[in-house]
């Protein structure tokens, strides 16, 4: 058996070039040290005794001090002797605190980052149950070092106390018999650990994955973590347990304050099948989600796992849309029959509701409707009931019942109606963006419709027509650069964005829809749809391409800055199923006069 052989090095590069995978769809990936951390924190490693094999290493101590027999472990007595524990500071100076940050581009291909790790600490088994050393993999703002159960990976959580019990993740490495006693000296250690985070594809796609260990109370007693080599990027590592990403079984639950919980393991997905079942409203309303903390409704703002506002708090409903999701907008009339969505969350999520009267989420947060039209389904005990959820029995679906009128209406729970139930179907291509704010797009990007694990170069692609409009309008679907809108450096309401927004559009049909189009190249990327108000993209163009509320043709975006009247013309009715309004200003909105429904397939 080879030796275990640790390698100090603080050099960025060195370090990058020990832990990268396959990288396919990331870019400008760079690695940092945190100014003024202490290089003999940092190494490359190979030959480890925890099976990743090579990689590399991070320690509130000396990095090479990792490697050796362990012969002393502290027992059970937190006064003993150790032979790991080394202070960088001067001596009994409290955080040691080691970070390495990585900063890259997802390019929306693909949408998940992985790799290995193993976490060991000397403070085992005698703190156990006590103050622990910190540990985080912070992910975007938010700690994904969690164990296979969901767990945070700490010393409390793998070893309950010196005597017991202990997680099945946890190994004590005894100096008396330790299975690797010989090779380190570290006195416990977790099994290796698969990461699995969500790539962000927002706003050009900018994610930081930060890796920090910390010493607690104290500069001594060292914790570490190995990262295996070859397997940060956007693969599966070897060895990715099977049930990370599998859906659970189980039913959504609800309790008495009408918050629903997911089944399932926190490293798990929980897809979930929403279904309009009825409407019986003169309103259009738009019904959305948010995840809480807890069953008082607290919304973790940075991802921490602290709660940040409580209901009543000034800037709760802000957040709730700014971070919630849009199921649907339910129209009164026509519309889409049994209207679905399926959206993925994490197992033992908790999930709260929300319905905007006779308006959208996007005009709340723009401050075109007063935030006294967001209805809350949960009244975490104050204010009228507007929502009923029932279940009859455990295995059931969840049954949503919604009240549109405010302070509880005319109470009859049937102006909109949607079930809600955990499905192994998952989401279809395209909608991973939908639901989101100004979110009503087409995202073609690394999409894979035939399931052979490539990147698809050509998109089958057909879209069918429902309108009541006496007009004679136009749909299309344009290629934006970002989330935002972006055409180049035009960003929606800037002058010239309409027009160019027109130009850049990659399919247009009128109330027949079209049969048959093939999509490629720059096409898949991120589309967004617009209508011409009685009139062509062509006649737009020529006539009205500055988009003036005088003149006409008129378009409408998405965007709703890019809109003369700053209006919300454009609706998500279910997955890849759009409501267009043709009307200016409130006039009409019925959101029924262009219906729209994307159907993506692989090409032949």
């Amino acid at each position: 058996m080879a030796p275990f052989i640790i390698t100090q090095t603080d050099d960025p590069e060195v370090l990058k070039q020990n832990l990268l995978g396959d990288t396919t769809g990331l870019h400008e990936i760079k690695f940092t040290l945190t100014p003024g951390d202490e290089p003999r924190a940092f190494g490359t490693l190979n030959a480890d005794p925890f099976g990743l094999g090579t990689g590399i290493v991070l320690s509130t101590g000396r990095v090479t001090d990792l490697v050796g027999a362990n012969q002393v472990d502290g027992g059970f007595s937190p006064s003993a002797n150790q032979d790991l524990s080394y202070d960088f500071g001067s001596k009994g100076q409290a955080d040691d605190s080691i970070t390495l940050k990585i900063d890259f581009l997802a390019d929306g291909t693909k949408d998940k980052l992985y790799f290995q790790y193993v976490f060991g600490s000397e403070e085992f088994l005698e703190y156990a149950g006590r103050f622990n050393d910190s540990f985080s993999l912070t992910l975007n703002g938010k700690n994904l070092a969690k164990l296979p159960n969901g767990d945070a990976v700490n010393i409390n959580n793998l070893a309950k106390s010196p005597f017991g019990p202990r997680s099945e993740y946890f190994r004590y490495n005894s100096a008396e018999d330790g299975a690797v006693r010989d090779q380190t000296r570290l006195d416990g250690y977790a099994l290796p650990i698969t990461f699995q985070g969500n790539l962000n594809l927002d706003n050009g796609g900018r994610n930081t994955l930060v890796v920090n260990v910390q010493d607690a109370r104290d500069g001594v007693f060292d914790t570490a973590v190995f990262l295996k080599g070859g397997t940060l990027g956007t693969k599966p590592p070897p060895g990715t347990p099977p049930d990370d990403g599998e859906i659970p079984s189980g039913t959504p639950t609800v309790n008495d304050g009408n918050i629903v919980k997911l089944p399932g393991l926190s490293t798990q997905t929980t897809n979930l099948l929403f279904t309009l079942t009825g409407v019986d409203a003169r309103f259009i309303n738009e019904v959305g989600l948010f995840k809480v903390n807890d069953d008082k409704g607290g919304l973790d703002l940075d991802n921490d796992g602290r709660t940040d506002l409580l209901p009543g708090d000034r800037d709760y409903t802000q957040a709730v849309l700014e971070q919630g999701k849009v199921i649907f907008s339910a129209l009164p009339q026509g519309g889409v029959p049994d209207a679905t969505r399926i959206l993925d969350f994490q197992g033992n999520d908790r999930l709260a509701f929300y319905l905007v009267q006779n308006s959208s989420t996007d005009e709340v947060l723009r401050g075109i409707t007063p935030a006294s039209r967001v209805l809350f389904g949960s009244t975490f005990g104050k204010g009228a009931q507007q929502l009923q959820i029932e279940q009859p029995a455990p295995s059931d679906p969840l049954t949503l019942k919604w009240e549109d009128g405010t302070n509880g209406g005319d109470r009859d729970f049937n102006d909109v109606v949607l079930t809600v139930q955990s499905t192994n179907q998952t989401s279809p291509q395209g909608t991973r963006l939908q639901g989101r704010p100004q979110g009503e797009l087409i995202d073609l990007r690394g999409v894979d419709l035939n399931s052979d694990s490539q990147t698809d170069s050509i998109i089958q692609g057909s879209f069918s027509v429902n309108s009541e409009a006496a007009k004679d309008n136009f749909v299309g679907f344009y290629r934006v650069d970002n989330t935002n809108g972006l055409i180049d450096n035009l960003l929606p309401g800037d002058q010239g964005y309409a027009e160019e927004a027109v130009k850049r559009s990659v399919v247009s049909f009128d109330r027949k829809g079209i049969d048959s189009v093939q999509l490629s190249g720059e096409q898949l990327g991120l589309l967004a749809p617009y209508i011409i108000d009685t009139g062509t993209p062509e006649q737009f163009l020529k006539k009205n391409p500055n988009n003036q509320s005088d003149k006409g043709p008129l378009a409408y975006f998405n965007y709703l800055g890019a809109n003369p009247d700053r209006a919300d013309h454009i609706r998500l009715l279910a997955d890849n199923v759009f409501g267009f309004e043709d009307s200016i200003v409130h006039l009409n909105f019925d959101f029924n006069d262009m219906v729209v429904q994307g159907h993506l397939s692989a090409a032949a």
